[in-house]
């Protein structure tokens, strides 16, 4: 099946067919390159599918789904040493994606997911804007030789508004998104292919992530329960899609807001929810530190120290507060909880098959996240 083929395949996928493709993922794709416990390992897979094909279609997703939830396969390969390290260490994660990238060079989705070609050469005047932050989310801060791919709902609006003033970044407008717009107008950004092939390549390179579904939760929250009078682009745009919202002036549920993101194709989604490998492309660019806010209260002094920011105390105990979690393995919140328990196996599947390659290249898990039998 050729590129064309397999995005059109994609777009009419099921929840319940990207469901089944969740489970292969978890169960097969989690070891890099065979050895001779992992080839052990996929013979039991086999026979264990061999199984299920005999299964109704029901029943197939209902033992499948729960096998991806518990299933274990020992790595054997590059990924073995970074998958156990500290997930604290700068190091063991920037390790943890060069060792994921080079064992996997057939996944062209994953290494180039977009051309990831454009600039935004810095304006006051805001009108059409010379390349979107989808495309050049990298910005520039040519004082301090730094590359920053900046992701939406992890952090983006308090490093903003530390980055402005050091940006010389004049705030237009009294909107509440005055910021955002006016940061992407006046900042030098650049697409990820681009910045290789520019004089910067060789700047610091910083990325910032968090779990991927903490992220969707909190674009939930700010982006569809706001309600219209404070989101009407983003009801415009996409909630008036959803069947009954408009015509029943109403918020989508988080069940609603799910499916309208799995059923759109990656390459079309917004900023907000696109993924982590999509936007910054981590095989492509070789990120220098990659800092999670889990551990914000480590990571941002440390990011601070390397580019030589001075950051006030108000910003690293906020962040601190907002962020850090005991451990990776624990980070949902009680909020999270309730708005996962909404949730079928079908749809949580199908999510950690989106967003699969942003789970393996940051060290996150997802099986937290299934609802309770």
């Amino acid at each position: 099946m050729d590129d064309k083929q397999a995005h059109a395949s994609k777009r009419t996928a099921s929840p319940a067919s990207q469901a089944v493709r969740g489970f292969a993922k978890a169960v097969l794709f989690r070891v890099a390159t065979p050895g001779p416990g992992t080839l052990v390992c996929l013979l039991l897979v086999g026979l264990v599918m061999m199984l299920l094909l005999t299964l109704t279609p029901s029943e197939f997703q209902k033992t499948a789904l729960k096998i991806a939830s518990s299933w274990r396969c020992e790595d054997h390969g590059p990924m073995a040493k970074s998958r156990y390290a500290s997930l604290d260490d700068n190091e063991a994660r920037r390790e943890r994606i060069r060792s994921f990238c080079e064992a996997h060079p057939w996944w062209q989705r994953l290494h180039r997911p977009n051309s990831g070609f454009g600039v935004n050469l810095p304006t006051l005047r805001q009108e059409k804007m010379q390349c979107h932050p989808l495309e050049c989310p990298l910005f520039v801060d040519d004082s301090r030789s730094l590359a920053f791919c900046f992701i939406p709902k992890v952090a983006s609006t308090s490093l903003k508004a530390l980055f402005a003033p050091l940006l010389n970044v004049t705030i237009i407008g009294t909107r509440s998104d005055a910021l955002h717009w006016s940061f992407h107008y006046q900042t030098l950004r650049y697409g990820p292919a681009t910045l290789l092939q520019s004089s910067r390549s060789n700047y610091t390179k910083v990325l910032f992530v968090r779990h991927p579904f903490e992220r969707l939760v909190s674009t939930y929250i700010d982006k569809a329960l706001r309600g219209r009078s404070k989101m009407a682009w983003a009801y415009r745009n996409y909630w008036d899609k959803i069947p009954g919202v408009r015509a029943e002036n109403r918020c989508p549920t988080f069940s609603e807001f799910i499916d309208f993101v799995l059923k759109m194709p990656v390459e079309h989604s917004d900023e907000h929810w696109a993924p982590y490998y999509y936007r910054c492309q981590p095989c492509l660019l070789d990120y220098d530190f990659v800092g999670k806010l889990e551990t914000a209260s480590r990571d941002f002094p440390r990011f601070f120290s390397l580019v030589d920011i001075k950051a006030n105390e108000t910003f690293l105990g906020n962040m601190s507060r907002k962020n850090t979690r005991d451990s990776v393995r624990d980070v949902r919140t009680t909020e999270s909880k309730q708005y996962f328990a909404e949730l079928s196996y079908d749809q949580v599947m199908g999510l950690y098959a989106r967003y699969f390659y942003d789970f393996e290249l940051f060290g996150y898990d997802f099986r937290d996240y299934l609802p309770s039998a």
